[in-house]
Parts: C-alpha cells; structure tokens; sequence
C-alpha cells in the first residue's frame, strides 16, 4: 500500500516540475485566465446593457406624424380596432424646437432642444419616479444627454437656462430643472410643463413678465447649499423661504419691496455665496397661458400621436402600420407609424444574440485552450519520465494512482490561476473595461458595467470539466501501460 508520506513526497516535487522554473506555467496560465475572465465580464456586461435597451420603458410607444390638413376624424376611427392590436390608448403630443445654452461654461454654445408638453399621467415618464415634475407648471425634466451637452457634467444643475430673443438681444430665463432623466423617447430632450409650453407661443407675456421684476420690486434667490451665515444674512433683508420644485437640493428665498439701490447692496453683500436669481413666473397672469390649449387649435396644431401598446402586443406593431398605410388615407395623405424603436429593439436582439454566441464561443475556446495547454504539459513530464513511472508501477504504484496524482496536480495548478485571474478581474474588471472604452474611443459603451462572472460557474467550467478530461485522457494513455513498456520506452498502443 502506497504511504501517504509518499504521495506528498512525489506529489509536491511533480507539482513544482510541471508548475515550471519560477511558476512560468502557473503564470502564463493565470495571465491568459485574466484576460479570458475580463473578456466575459466585458461580454457578460454588454449583453446587460443591450437588454435594457430592449426592455425600454419606450417600447410600448409609437408616434404618428399627422400630415398638414389631415382628417383628424379618420384618427377618432382608430377606436374600432383598438383592442385588436392591443392599443391601450391614444393622445396627442405638441412638441417644439427651442433654444438652451450654459452660461457659466465658457466652451458652451447655444443648443438646440427637441421639447415636448407634458401631461397629466404621461406614459412617457410613468415609471420615472426620482422627480418633482407638475405638468401643468413651469418647471421641466430634461435628459442627461442634453445637460451634457450643454457642459454640465457631475455637477448641480438647478435651472436651464433658456435663450429668447427681444429686439435682436438674447435674454436668459431660468426655468426650474425638476427632474433628470437617461433619456426620452423619439429623440427628445425635455419634457416642459404646460405653462412654460404655452408662453412659446406669448411673446406679450415675457415682456410683461421681465418688466414686472421693475413693477412689484421683488427678489427670489436660489441657494444650493446652506449655512449659518447664510441664514443670518437673510434674516437681516428679510427674506422668507418659499416652497419649490426644483430637483436637486437647496433652498429658494423671496424678498418683497426692493427698490434698485437695495438689490445691487444684496447682490453684492451675498456675493460671497453660490446663488441664481430667478424669476416669479406667475407674477403675471395671461389668458394664453391660463387657457386649455383645445381653445387654440391654430396656435398648437396637433401633429403627432402617440400609440400606447400593451407589452404583449408589440409584436402586431408593423401589422398595425400596414393598416393604417392602406386603409387610413385621406385623399393622398396616410398615416405611418414611427417604428424607429421597434427596429431599434430588433437589432438590439441580433446584436444581443450575437454578443451571447460570442460569449459562449470565449468559453468554449478557454476550455479548449486551458485543456490542451495542461495535457501537453503532463504528456510531456509522463514521457520524460516513463522509466521512473514504470519502475514504481513495478514497486505497486497503480494507474489509478498515477491518474489520481496528475489530475491533482492538474487542479491545483487551475484553482491557483483561477483564483488570481477571478480577483483580478474583479477588483480591475471595471478599470480594464473604462481603460479600453478611452483608449479606443468607444463614447457610447461608457455606460456599460463590468459583470463578473460566478465563482461557481466559474469552477464548474474551468475546473471540473478539464479536470474530468483529463483524467480520463491520463488514464487512457497508462491504462494498457506495463511497467516495462514505461522502462523500456515501448509503444504498444
């Protein structure tokens, strides 16, 4: 019977031959598991981000451009065939294009917005809950995106700030940010409430509005942070705190009957704080904006609708469209779907489908290469090394045992590498990731997050798998062996 003093005498020297001088096996080994672990974090990561693409809250909407002089009536008829591709309603959404840029950023320009109205329980924003939003006021969610552009970025951002032209000079009003949001659909990027909506289209209002300032003598600061000194300084003018919505934190005070000479002391006794002086928008009141905006069709002419579909009824979408192309029309005008989402959530499938095939090729390949690497390692050491093999199957040294020990030796050297490629590639996986997303230029991946993958699976793959192989490869290599065919060097295979 073999002693286990033995075993570990023979084991741990036969390790350290085939680990290589300095570990050079084990190395190169846990070297290519890193890079195998970070390819399917990166792989893993990407198929995560494409299925939230996929699963976008946007999915279930599509819009229809209404052509100039449309029977709107043809629309109301919809009503029929609703349930039969699973509509779940229908409105209409007044969209402009307006003006924004960032003061306070010297690169910044002015950028153009694509801004919708909101409304009462809008789909658009249903599931969004981290806002303040009041669709029927001034305020307005915009998209991360946009603020982006604007040259915001990791910072505070209280107001936008609004570009509108009187006599030639471009005025900046700060309309209250009451939300941000990753994005919007149909390319949007704000969603405005109705009254800021509807004073686009009251030139009277604003300069009303800016002339009030003068009228009522009045101040309303916002402040982003807050202090003693702060609080005190305010106590002394006088001022009171006001209820607000703006998203992010900070305080808004207002303060009445100020005259010229004592607004240019506060600005410049409050200079030393970071501060926005704004607007009370609703110090004037106009029968535009208090109005519904039914009672100005012409002034906001509905030229989108919106299609809500259930989530199981997406797949009747284009059937829809086919619908309402041949059997919507009026005269030569017809109704079509925007099916820009629709399209984008099916190449998301097939890039998705993709990444995962790739995926399951990394593996695949890892194992093929993890496999072939140590069997050549061990083939090489047993040839090297038949005789001493085959004298001590003459002392009572089993295939068995042999087998037993090359596959440990096998494991050990996979758990080690294994081990240190996982704790790499999941403390740096990220690092790696961000490093190759700039280097490369790859902008639009730099919301993808590494995922590593489970130990677990991890062990099963890369571990129990080869192991078993190997083993049974071993043991069909020794297993017609005697011991003098391992002496003598025969062949008898």
């Amino acid at each position: 019977m073999i002693s286990k003093d033995f075993l570990y005498k023979f084991t741990i020297p036969e390790l350290s031959q085939i680990a290589g001088k300095k570990y050079i096996n084990i190395i190169l080994l846990s070297f290519f598991l890193i890079l195998v672990l970070t390819a399917i974090g990166i792989s893993k990561g990407s198929i995560n981000y494409l299925k939230k693409q996929m699963d976008s809250r946007y999915v279930t909407l599509t819009s229809v451009k209404i052509p100039a002089g449309f029977n709107k009536e043809k629309i109301n008829d919809l009503s029929k065939i609703k349930d039969k591709y699973g509509i779940v309603r229908t409105f209409p959404v007044y969209e402009e294009i307006r003006t924004f840029v960032n003061p306070n950023n010297p690169k910044s320009k002015y950028k153009s917005s694509l801004i919708r109205k909101g409304m009462d329980n809008d789909p658009t924003i249903n599931d969004f809950k981290n806002h303040s939003f009041k669709f029927n006021e001034w305020g307005c969610i915009v998209t991360k995106g946009f603020l982006k552009d604007l040259g915001y970025i990791d910072e505070r951002v209280p107001y936008v700030y609004y570009s509108k032209n009187f006599n030639g000079i471009d005025t900046l009003i700060k309309i209250p940010v009451e939300g941000i949001i990753d994005d919007l659909p149909d390319y949007l990027d704000m969603i405005v409430g109705e009254k800021f909506y509807k004073s686009l289209q009251a030139e009277d209002y604003w300069l009303d509005l800016l002339s009030s300032r003068n009228k009522y003598k009045y101040m309303r600061l916002f402040f982003d942070s807050n202090s003693t000194e702060l609080e005190s300084k305010l106590l002394e003018y006088g001022f009171n705190e006001i209820n607000h919505n703006i998203y992010t934190e900070g305080q808004l005070y207002e303060l009445n009957n100020v005259d010229s000479l004592l607004k240019i002391q506060i600005l410049e006794d409050f200079n030393s704080f970071n501060f926005i002086e704004v607007i009370d928008f609703n110090r004037e009141e106009d029968e535009l904006i208090q109005a519904s905006i039914t009672k100005y069709p012409q002034i906001f002419p509905e030229d989108k609708f919106v299609f809500q579909f259930h989530n199981d009824s997406l797949n009747k979408i284009k059937d829809f469209n086919k619908i309402l192309i041949n059997e919507y029309k009026d005269g030569k005008k017809s109704l079509k779907i925007d099916l820009s989402i629709i399209n984008s959530k099916n190449n998301f499938d097939i890039i998705k489908d993709l990444v995962e095939l790739l995926s399951r090729a990394i593996y695949f390949l890892s194992l093929l290469s993890i496999f072939l690497y140590l069997w050549n390692l061990i083939v090489n050491h047993i040839n090297s090394n038949k005789k001493n093999l085959g004298t001590l199957k003459a002392f009572g040294l089993s295939n068995f045992t042999i087998v037993g020990i090359y596959s440990f030796i096998s494991i050990t050297m996979i758990v080690i590498s294994l081990m240190v490629a996982f704790v790499v590639s999941f403390f740096l996986g990220q690092n790696i990731m961000d490093f190759l997303t700039n280097i490369l230029n790859l902008d639009n991946l730099s919301e993808m997050k590494f995922l590593s993958e489970e130990l677990k699976d991890l062990f099963l793959i890369f571990i129990i798998i080869p192991a078993f192989i190997l083993m049974l490869m071993i043991y069909n290599k020794l297993k017609n062996k005697t011991p003098g065919d391992l002496i003598y060097e025969r062949n008898n295979n």
